[in-house]
């Protein structure tokens, strides 16, 4: 029960607003109003509360009333979400996995919380992992089930990334890290991941968008360099869009296309096709709709993978945490947040 969030915020980390609780009653509202009024330094936190909230007003109230408490002892970043929540998401892509031939993974940097990844594991394909830790946090037994390791630390052992029965694959981000990779004669599957920029920014220019820069990947046009990253293991491409603001369907319509074009110009076969993430503002129709696209493109032999990534959380719940520091530039202001030990939220 979780009826007095004054007397759980010294040791909180993260709370499940799906499990039972009180309203809080007036006694309860007194002694924190009072406790907030005997304290002389009162900082007051950030709380992110994205678009779309649809928390029941007693669960709102709770929340206004933790958040206030616990910034008088700050401890750090908080994670406050509803499983229910999570698992109503989890549900609906795991229908669109049987329906619509694709599978979505969950990227472990989204949000650091094992719970999550033990229920996530009940209805996803697997995971998208960058290190060893992130592993960990995942549940033991991941039969049936596919990890991506993207950009790995090749000083360490790769097949610790397979100790939990499941089907591995990395993603490797340049051909130095292919070399690497290579020379550690590691006889494991991998995907080459592509720079989408380029392809994508002429495609928004074009719509008078904004653009974006990444700096991750392999230029599709590079063809030099990926004829040296391809070996027997070869399974496929990732192409990731970092635009912030989400992508236009078309955006992933050009990118299967080219990552078709650029198979058949390197002359390999296709196992995998990764479109990454971007879909945070697709509702659960359009996102449908944008798979039967591409399947238009993509052959059915290919498996088509998605990181769904704030589309997953983008409902549940609250982050609470403090601001790090602020650097005002011309034309922006930069905020830095403590919370990225916790999860990603870009």
């Amino acid at each position: 029960m979780l009826a007095n969030p004054l007397n759980q915020y010294k040791t909180c980390f993260n709370y499940d607003l799906s499990l039972p609780h009180s309203a809080l009653n007036n006694t309860e509202t007194t002694n924190i109003i009072q406790f907030i009024k005997e304290s002389k330094n009162i900082e007051l936190d950030y709380l992110l509360q994205p678009e779309g909230y649809s928390l029941s007003p007693e669960i709102s109230q709770w929340l206004d009333v933790f958040c206030t408490a616990y910034a008088l002892n700050y401890a750090g970043p908080v994670l406050l979400f509803s499983t229910e929540t999570l698992v109503k998401t989890f549900k609906f892509l795991q229908s669109l996995q049987t329906s619509h031939q694709v599978q979505f993974l969950m990227a472990a940097k989204s949000m650091n919380e094992s719970a999550i990844f033990n229920t996530a594991s009940q209805y996803l394909a697997g995971f998208d992992v960058s290190n060893q830790n992130e592993y960990n946090l995942l549940p033991n037994s991941l039969e049936n089930k596919i990890v991506f390791v993207t950009a790995p630390l090749l000083s360490q052992s790769l097949s610790v990334f397979s100790n939990k029965n499941n089907k591995l694959c990395f993603t490797i981000n340049s051909i130095e890290q292919y070399e690497q990779f290579y020379s550690k004669q590691a006889n494991f599957e991998y995907c080459i991941r592509l720079d989408a920029s380029e392809l994508l920014n002429q495609f928004y220019e074009s719509l008078g968008e904004k653009t974006y820069a990444s700096h991750f990947g392999v230029s599709p046009n590079n063809l030099i360099a990926l004829k040296k990253m391809i070996n027997p293991y070869f399974r496929g491409f990732h192409m990731h869009s970092g635009k912030a603001e989400g992508n236009l369907p078309q955006a992933y319509e050009l990118m299967a296309e080219k990552a078709l074009m650029l198979a058949a110009e390197l002359n390999v076969e296709l196992q995998y096709l990764n479109l990454g993430g971007g879909i945070v503002y697709l509702s659960n129709e359009e996102l449908a709709e944008l798979i039967v696209r591409i399947r238009k493109i993509v052959p059915v032999h290919i498996q088509l993978y998605f990181e769904p990534g704030r589309f997953l959380t983008k409902n549940a719940g609250y982050a609470v945490t403090r601001i790090a520091s602020v650097n005002h530039k011309n034309t922006f202001t930069d905020i830095i947040l403590d919370i990225s030990s916790q999860c990603n939220f870009l």
